[in-house]
């Protein structure tokens, strides 16, 4: 296996269910990291498709709703064989998806946070 090294940081997120379509199939999987051009899945069903050459998410909150498109570049079984986490690289990642991640970014949370509490209530949302 050949170390890439990563352009982007990855952020780890909790709470976030995807919709995620191969060609084949619609599934369900959690987002467990996100980045500026990727993100990585988990408990996403072994019926998955991992090597189709793209596929499509859908991914919403109570702000947003994100189609995204999606080249899958790792996949590895989890021990139970059901399931499988899943890393995709984002192809042409649409605006709202750069505001899906700078949401989540520690960061912006940390900013957020210490915005409201410290007297830095001017901050744009």
């Amino acid at each position: 296996m050949t170390f890439i090294k990563r352009k982007n940081n990855r952020y780890k997120v909790s709470g976030y269910v995807t919709h995620i379509c191969d060609n084949r199939g619609a599934y369900d999987g959690i987002i467990r990291e996100v980045s500026d051009d990727g993100l990585s899945l988990t408990q996403v069903p072994i019926q998955f498709n991992s090597n189709v050459m793209t596929c499509v998410a859908v991914i919403s909150d109570d702000q947003l709703t994100i189609k995204v498109k999606l080249r899958p570049v790792w996949s590895e079984h989890a021990a139970d064989e059901l399931y499988q986490d899943v890393g995709f690289k984002i192809i042409n990642s649409p605006w709202g998806w750069t505001e899906f991640v700078s949401k989540n970014s520690p960061r912006d949370r940390l900013g957020r946070y210490f915005g409201k509490y410290m007297g830095n209530g001017k901050r744009k949302s």
